[in-house]
């Protein structure tokens, strides 16, 4: 990385980091915060989640909590970014781009991709204040959430088949458990969180998501698991831990019954180029 400006706002947990910067590859990571990076430069692919997508000025992803990317180009690339933490951001967009079930990959059409640089024009004019008075947060909090409203925009999200619960009393919990299901999280963990009696909140994620809520948890496990498992080079133990397991046997149990094989006999089915 090179020629890298950034600037990061942060009160308490709620943050925002700005960047503008050249690079020349990224190997395959992931984050815990969601992150906005859109192509001005570059030629090569990003892999998303395994699958591959064309970059060009005018590219743009938004990689979630439960995303993986991987960057080769064949020209250096330039892109404008913005991270932004969990906390920044409302429910309800938070419940929309979490129950997507795509990636959020896609070359923009000249009308978009100049709406979009507008925005982050605002964005980083407003980042640079110095000093800094009462205002300012605030604004910046609005410029972001028009800046990933327009990026909704993009993908149609609104008309999406299934689309986002009517209940939003679900909104924090789906949020919530997307975030930290590589915890030791469970079912009776997230009632209390949410000050919700057991059996009402296991009937109640039941009827808005039309599956058990630990049954939910073990499918993000599972979809982060076999990520680890078939591209990097971690260890059958670290990748347990790092899905949200505490016990190896618990972790080799459910991904046998999952993927109907071992993740030893899967990784050696299915042998690729890993960076980690």
């Amino acid at each position: 990385m090179k020629n890298s400006q950034a600037v990061l706002l942060s009160i308490k947990e709620k943050q925002i980091q700005y960047r503008s910067y050249t690079f020349t590859e990224a190997v395959l990571h992931w984050h815990t915060f969601y992150e906005f990076e859109i192509y001005l430069e570059g030629d090569g692919e990003l892999k998303v989640n395994g699958r591959s997508y064309k970059i060009e000025p005018g590219t743009v992803s938004f990689m979630r909590t439960t995303d993986f990317q991987e960057i080769n180009l064949r020209k250096k690339a330039k892109i404008r970014l913005v991270q932004i933490s969990p906390e920044l951001m409302p429910e309800e967009l938070r419940a929309y781009f979490t129950s997507y079930s795509g990636d959020f990959v896609k070359t923009l059409n000249r009308e978009d991709f100049d709406r979009i640089m507008r925005i982050l024009d605002i964005l980083e004019a407003e980042l640079n204040i110095d000093p800094r008075d009462k205002f300012t947060f605030k604004s910046i909090e609005h410029i972001s959430f028009s800046l990933l409203s327009v990026l909704l925009r993009c993908f149609d999200l609104e008309n999406e088949a299934g689309g986002v619960s009517v209940n939003k009393t679900i909104y924090p919990i789906l949020s919530y458990i997307n975030e930290h299901f590589r915890e030791n999280i469970t079912v009776e963990d997230i009632a209390a969180k949410f000050f919700l009696n057991s059996n009402y909140f296991c009937s109640l994620f039941r009827k808005e998501t039309g599956s058990k809520c630990g049954d939910y948890i073990r499918n993000l496990r599972m979809n982060h698991a076999v990520r680890l498992v078939t591209l990097t080079k971690l260890s059958i133990t670290d990748i347990s831990g790092e899905s949200g397991y505490n016990s190896i046997s618990s972790f080799l149990r459910d991904f046998k019954k999952h993927f109907g094989v071992s993740p030893t006999k899967m990784r050696k089915d299915n042998p690729q180029k890993k960076d980690m």
